[in-house]
């Protein structure tokens, strides 16, 4: 791993007016990673993803691309600059067709040229083989899981150094969850996309990602690697049950 993290946070903190939802939060990303965000509702988690993608303004505290500070770009900046958030809920446009919603991925590189946006589009056509069948379809007629494919699909249209993935797996049945986690890790393995995935599924987050950091009200309580935080009794008490085994399977 290289000894500059792709993306570093340092003593971030960040809120809603005058109300501090983060407090002093730090981690640290290497490239090819995937790391796992925990934490109970309430705790930050997606207030730290706003801020690093730019929605949010940080109060204090730096965030590093590759060693340079990029905290007070705006997201559409920081979209060109390689750090790409899919949100909770999906958010595809549901009046357009799935292809012009992936073509919207690309909409922050106004010098690409239709040729390059268009052999992009066929790039994102080989990982999800749905959604050239569907490409002519509404976005808002497609299932839940079918929309969670089309939105980290528009995302893989920037080609993200970082994707900042947001619960994909809200809402979706036990089926599709496992697909989509699979598909974070293809992600990594075969795009070479660093995440930073925020996943209600605790079980299945910490079997695809290298490390994990937990959040507790703004602050980062405990991290390290995911087999070790998996077989932690205290993580095992708040995120797996109390019964559950070492092992995340």
């Amino acid at each position: 791993m290289s000894q500059v993290p792709l993306l570093s946070v340092h003593n971030l903190t960040a809120g809603y007016g005058r109300v501090d939802v983060l407090h002093e939060v730090s981690l640290d990303i290497q490239e090819g990673e995937i790391v796992a965000l925990l934490g109970a509702n309430g705790a930050g988690k997606t207030t730290l993803l706003r801020a690093i993608s730019g929605l949010l303004a940080p109060k204090s505290g730096s965030v590093r691309l590759r060693g340079e500070e990029v905290g007070h770009l705006g997201a559409e900046r920081l979209v060109e600059r390689g750090i790409v958030h899919v949100p909770e809920h999906r958010q595809v446009f549901g009046t357009l067709t799935v292809r012009d919603n992936l073509l919207l991925g690309t909409y922050a590189f106004r010098r690409m040229s239709k040729r390059q946006r268009l052999e992009r589009l066929e790039e994102v056509y080989t990982l999800f083989p749905l959604l050239k069948e569907r490409q002519r379809q509404l976005g808002g007629t497609l299932s839940g899981g079918q929309q969670q494919m089309l939105a980290i699909g528009r995302a893989m249209m920037a080609k993200p150094a970082v994707l900042l993935l947001d619960e994909p797996s809200l809402g979706l049945s036990p089926l599709m969850v496992r697909e989509v986690l699979e598909l974070v890790r293809r992600l990594r393995d075969e795009w070479g996309t660093t995440v930073l995935l925020v996943e209600q599924n605790v079980r299945g987050a910490l079997r695809i990602a290298d490390r994990a950091y937990v959040l507790q009200t703004g602050r980062v309580v405990l991290h390290g690697r995911a087999e070790e935080l998996a077989g932690d009794p205290s993580v095992q008490e708040s995120y797996l049950g109390k019964h559950s085994s070492a092992a995340v399977r």
